[in-house]
């Protein structure tokens, strides 16, 4: 939709700083969600700009502190394998599965260790038998735990 316009981009580093740059200038555009628009009093030109109407963004508040709510609906984890052998991620999913706990998102990046050397982010939703299936996973590999939060549900637009 941008190429289709033939104009500029220039990339901010948030969505906040670009409704900030086109208020205060008048003379851009921003990109931004509808609650951003409205917080900061945009005029909406056009809705639904997305490639894919499935997209979503998902946002998360980092903090010291442990989440304390029994709302916590989701738990992050970093997996790091100092192994590669067969059937080592089998085995690292088969406790999620053992446990009943569903995988919400399975993402690989490159460990900077070397060629073909991967570390595992996962998303989980959180039960009852979530800090047992971590806790087992610990005694297996190395483990980042980046705690457990609540989801909200942001209404589809119309």
């Amino acid at each position: 939709m941008v190429d289709a316009l033939e104009i500029p981009v220039v990339h901010t580093p948030s969505n906040a700083q670009s409704a900030m740059e086109m208020r205060r200038s008048g003379k851009s555009a921003a990109i931004v969600s509808l609650m951003t628009a409205r917080l900061y009093d945009l005029p909406i030109r056009r809705e639904r700009v997305e490639n894919n109407q499935r997209n979503i963004t998902r946002f998360v508040t980092i903090s010291s502190a442990r989440y304390p709510g029994p709302d916590a609906a989701k738990g992050s984890i970093i997996i790091d394998p100092r192994e590669d052998r067969a059937g080592l991620l089998h085995d690292i999913l088969g406790i999620f599965s053992r446990h009943g706990i569903n995988l919400t998102r399975i993402e690989s990046r490159p460990s900077k260790r070397g060629m073909g050397s991967y570390v595992f982010f996962l998303d989980f939703v959180y039960n009852g038998n979530s800090e047992e299936a971590v806790s087992e996973l610990k005694g297996m590999t190395a483990v980042k735990d980046l705690g457990r939060y609540p989801t909200l549900e942001v209404p589809e637009w119309k």
